[in-house]
């Protein structure tokens, strides 16, 4: 055996074989070794088939080695939503039951498959008539609602993928859009005012032809079709009512090619106007900083109403804060100390708005001035009110004195009998509670005169004072009114002799007690 020198050769050639995306193909030779190497990209399309690698030698015949492997590309699932392929998607109408299939591929397996509307999630619901089944979405019986933008979404190991949103459409029947709950809505109008109804209503496709009809308590009426307009989702009815059998119910209905609206739109004509003003309006609980308000309804103009009230500070003609409700109650907080505050309130409906009714002011003050004002006043009038009754009571008390000891010396008494002595005499003490009234003045002050039933009046003194125009001599009951809290009360028991049902001055005669002004000719 000769010897052979080493050789390598290097050869490089581009490859295009059955669907692989080659970049290149290196060969190495060595000696009698060759080795081949082959680098590409592979394709999805490319997951799951083999890929061989064969040596022959071209001087022998039928001679060849070959190996094969099996490609396993793994790659996030390829999705692609589909309406079932028995459905025409523009004939789907209220009623139908329809599918969607969701069409994966992926490697590894999907490990969850969801669904999308409108891009919330769609849980399965046999209540709600959804079901998901393997890879297809079923909804039954489909409503209007059931439309919008539909798609599924998968999920591997290597990530998730949504797939093309898909515009689903269901057809309908005309039907009348109203906020009203009832389904009926309240039109006012007086004899004579002109309105304008207009029936709106929901349609895929938009509604073709309108009718409109009316009723009252006797007959029903079509309206003729030149009398409003319509324009696919709306018609417009231009209505005057000039008697009361004018009043009554409208109603308009459309259709489309889907079908007849089942339900018409309804409005009931009543004879209305503004609403009255709220009555009755009161604050209350009132505290630092806020205040509560509360009126009675007046009539409403025979349309629903809701209630304003209007905050205005000083003499600003433009509300500070406005206050809506549907009751005429409203709390107001949160507004300036030491300012006063004008309150408004009034109703409104569909016809304008009420008189407005105008409420106390309110004025919120200062927290610390209030209570520091307070403080000192209190204190001061506690103390010049002490002094007063102080005084007073000691003038009472004098004049009490010299009126016992002059009538002590005008009817002297018999001495009693000596079974009698150890007796205590009543003369003072039989009615303890009465005493005289020895102030006595002419028509320019009337006397401190006090009624008391069963007592007969003292013998007039000789004073000329005592005894002249005005003078008057009463008893009165004397009720125990402690010295400190000698008040307004106690001004309900002096009464004047010239005008009985008036209550006398206090305080003046009070001072006239304090400055010892009593004639002494009385006492």
């Amino acid at each position: 055996m000769g010897y052979f020198p080493k050789v390598i050769k290097t050869k490089l050639l581009e490859v295009d074989s059955n669907n692989f995306n080659t970049l290149f193909k290196l060969e190495e030779l060595r000696d009698n070794l060759t080795i081949s190497v082959m680098s590409f990209v592979p394709t999805l399309d490319d997951d799951g088939k083999p890929i061989t690698c064969r040596a022959e030698n071209p001087n022998v015949t039928n001679l060849f080695l070959e190996t094969t492997w099996t490609i396993s590309v793994v790659y996030p699932p390829v999705v692609k939503l589909r309406l079932g392929s028995s459905l025409a998607a523009g004939d789907i109408k209220e009623g139908d039951d329809v599918y969607f299939e969701c069409h994966v591929r992926a490697n590894p397996m999907v490990r969850k498959l969801s669904w999308l509307h409108d891009d919330r999630p769609l849980a399965h619901n046999a209540t709600a008539r959804v079901f998901h089944s393997n890879q297809s979405l079923v909804l039954q019986k489909v409503t209007r609602y059931s439309s919008g933008r539909y798609a599924c979404s998968a999920l591997n190991a290597e990530g998730e993928t949504v797939s093309n949103e898909l515009h689903f459409r269901v057809k309908y029947a005309p039907s009348c859009r109203t906020g009203s709950t009832t389904g009926v809505s309240v039109v006012g109008a007086a004899r004579g005012e002109s309105v304008v109804i207009v029936c709106e209503v929901d349609a895929d496709p938009p509604a073709a032809v309108f009718k409109w009809k009316f009723n009252n308590s006797g007959e029903t009426i079509d309206v003729a079709a030149d009398r409003y307009t319509s324009n696919g989702s709306a018609s417009s009815l231009k209505y005057t009512p000039v008697a009361d059998l004018d009043y009554g119910t409208l109603s308009c209905s459309a259709s489309n090619e889907v079908g007849n609206q089942l339900t018409p739109c309804v409005f009931q004509m009543v004879a209305a106007g503004k609403p009255h003003a709220p009555r009755n309006c009161t604050l209350w609980n009132q505290t630092s900083d806020s205040v509560e308000v509360s009126c009675v309804a007046g009539f409403d103009g025979g349309l629903p109403q809701h209630f304003l009230l209007e905050v205005y500070s000083g003499n600003e003609g433009t509300p500070r804060i406005n206050l809506t409700s549907d009751e005429p109650m409203w709390t107001v907080r949160s507004l300036e100390w030491d300012v006063r505050f004008r309150l408004v309130a009034a109703a409104v409906n569909s016809k304008g708005r009420s008189p407005p009714t105008p409420l106390e002011d309110v004025l919120f003050r200062d927290p610390e001035k209030r209570t520091a004002s307070e403080t000192t006043l209190g204190a001061g009038a506690a103390g010049a009110a002490g002094a007063t009754v102080i005084g007073a009571g000691a003038a009472l008390a004098l004049a009490v004195a010299a009126w016992r000891a002059a009538r002590r010396r005008r009817a002297p008494r018999k001495a009693p009998p000596s079974s009698q002595l150890d007796k205590p005499t009543d003369h003072d003490d039989a009615e303890p509670d009465l005493i005289p009234n020895n102030y006595c003045e002419t028509s320019s002050a009337p006397c401190l005169a006090v009624s008391s039933p069963n007592r007969t009046a003292p013998v007039p003194l000789s004073t000329p004072a005592c005894n002249g125009p005005g003078a008057s001599w009463t008893w009165g009951a004397r009720t125990a009114i402690p010295a400190v809290s000698l008040g307004r009360s106690a001004s309900a028991s002096l009464r004047s002799s010239h005008t009985p049902a008036t209550d006398l001055n206090v305080d003046a005669i009070k001072e006239k007690l304090l400055d010892n002004r009593i004639p002494e000719s009385c006492v």
